[in-house]
């Protein structure tokens, strides 16, 4: 008994789990940056000069048609429809070999 009335406050509050899940909070509050960045953007915000900021009106945007697309599309749709054709053609012709019996080559 002698043993435990002698004992500091501190060695009790140790003994404790609670005491020691607060410190570990205590000191992650502690070494916590985040209210400082936040500090530091907003004095930033407060500091600069409104008028250097960008602004960007999307009403007045222009947009140019590109006639090279255009021409790489009628392009892609001619090739295409080419190698459609192409295909057909000899498919049909391979079909019409099998059909008469002949093997194909």
């Amino acid at each position: 008994m002698e043993l435990l009335s002698n004992r500091k406050d501190n060695d009790n509050y140790l003994q404790n789990d609670d005491y020691i899940s607060l410190q570990q909070e205590l000191f992650d509050l502690e070494n916590d940056v985040t209210a400082q960045q936040i500090q530091r953007a907003v004095q930033n915000i407060v500091n600069n000069n409104g008028q250097n900021w960008v602004t960007y009106r999307l009403e007045l945007l222009d947009v140019k048609s590109d006639k090279k697309s255009l021409i790489a599309l009628i392009a892609a749709i001619l090739i295409g429809s080419m190698i459609g054709v192409f295909y057909v053609l000899i498919q049909s012709a391979y079909r019409k070999r099998v059909i008469r019996g002949q093997t194909p080559v």
